[in-house]
């Protein structure tokens, strides 16, 4: 129906490769200091997964939803912190005071340890929570092993199951917070030529 005005073969060349622009050298996504890669994936998570009860702020409401502002669960051990967001928790909060209905639900279905790594990392490290460490994709890993290997698996943690279980760093490996990784996949960065 164009007539000669396209022809396929003559625009398009076989095996064609797009050069880079001018200045730019093709790769992907450019490396980040590890913080900044974990918590700009964790801001996203938190936005679909914890504020609608936090708030954007974090600092719930005071009756149904607790702040996560300077929590001694967010910013303590995490371990303990991780169980909370996998399982939720009943029954008073680490502040010994019983929010709302008295339990949060689990947040961990459907979460990668990429996930939980992002977001962890970024309620510990925003709205005033200062503790500048990653919680590093293999930290995330052994908590979803932990949660998986709980006695009451499937069930909320209470606060005294986390002081008796789970106050506790996670294992692995600290990852330095100006490490350069992978935006997109949180894997170091290979070290430049």
């Amino acid at each position: 129906a164009g007539g000669n005005w396209f022809n396929y073969k003559s625009t398009f060349r076989p095996n064609y490769v797009r050069a880079s622009a001018p200045g730019g050298d093709g790769g992907g996504a450019k490396p980040k200091p590890a913080i900044d890669a974990y918590k700009a994936k964790g801001a996203k998570l938190y936005a679909a997964k914890c504020s609608g009860c936090h708030g954007a702020d974090a600092k719930g409401d005071g009756s149904n939803y607790p702040s996560l502002v300077g929590s001694k669960r967010v910013v303590g051990h995490t371990e303990g912190f991780a169980m909370v967001v996998l399982n939720g928790i009943q029954g008073p909060t680490s502040s010994g005071k019983t929010y709302g209905a008295g339990l949060m639900p689990p947040q961990g279905a459907g979460m990668s340890a990429e996930d939980l790594a992002g977001l962890m990392t970024y309620i510990r490290n925003n709205f005033g929570n200062e503790t500048k460490d990653v919680v590093t994709v293999d930290m995330a890993k052994a908590a979803i092993e932990i949660s998986g290997k709980r006695a009451k698996v499937g069930s909320a943690v209470t606060d005294a199951e986390v002081m008796a279980d789970h106050d506790k760093a996670l294992p692995g490996d600290v990852l330095p917070p100006d490490t350069l990784v992978n935006p997109a996949t949180l894997a170091p960065a290979p070290a430049a030529p």
